[in-house]
Order: C-alpha cells, then structure tokens, then sequence
C-alpha cells in the first residue's frame, strides 16, 4: 500500500531499502522450497546397506553431510535411490561389480555424477541388475563414485 501511494507522490524511495532485500528473500525461498530441519536430514549421516530390502528409496540431506556406501551390497533385481541435497553434500560410492544409471540435476550447486546413461563397473556381470540413482543437488554438493 506505500508503494502504491508512494509512487502517486513520487516519495516511495524510502520503501525500496526494505522492498528490495525482501523480494530477494521470496525470490531465494522460492528457489529453496521448504527446508526440514529435522535431525534425520542434517548433520551427518552414514549408511552402508548391504541388501535390496535395506537401501532405503530416498535419502535426504537438509544441512550436513550424507556418506552412503554401497560397496557391500548386492542387487538381485533392478533398483533406484532418490538422493535430495539441500544445502550440503553426499557422496555415495558403489562398487565395480554394479551396473549403474545416473539421472542428476543441480541448481546451484554441483553434480559429479558421470556420464549418463547406464555405466557398467569395470567387473560387472553383462547381465547385472541396474541401479539407478536419482539424484538432486540445490546449494549443495552430489558426487557419485564407482569404485
């Protein structure tokens, strides 16, 4: 409402030092969605399962760091995991003997998640199971590494 009668009385200059930083926030807030600050998704976590019944669908990262290692297990039917970073990093490593795909997408932030497409490990069976990890990175960081 002062903008507006500011502008008829070309004195709403005064309104911008509070306008300009708020429309910054919407606008970044926006962006960032709803941020969990629950503790299953910030600090760090780590998780090594070693079956299909315990990897989890999806994995988030609010504020803090997420270490999931797959080296240990072993798929028996295709599969996929959804990893959500918000403002942090994750770094899932699988192993050689693993088929994976790749579908990662990044706003302001990084994705090292190799080429796309499926990628079988250098001692992958050419009928292996695909994993496939779904990955989002906004402010933070996704790496995925095949060992």
């Amino acid at each position: 409402m002062g903008l507006i009668l500011g502008a008829f009385l070309r004195k709403g200059y005064g309104l911008l030092v509070v306008g300009a930083p708020l429309a910054g926030f919407v606008v970044l807030a926006s962006v960032v969605g709803p941020v969990n600050l629950d503790d299953s998704v910030s600090g760090a976590q780590r998780a090594a399962p070693t079956t299909a019944a315990a990897l989890a669908p999806a994995y988030d990262v609010g504020f803090g760091e997420l270490d999931l290692d797959l080296t240990g297990l072993t798929l028996t039917e295709n599969k996929t995991v959804a990893i959500d970073v918000t403002f942090g990093s994750a770094v899932v490593t699988v192993p050689s003997t693993m088929s994976i795909e790749t579908k990662c997408n990044a706003e302001f932030g990084s994705a090292e998640c190799g080429d796309p497409g499926v990628r079988a490990g250098k001692d992958a069976r050419p009928d292996a199971p695909v994993l496939t990890i779904e990955g989002d990175a906004t402010f933070g960081e996704l790496k995925v590494v095949q060992q």
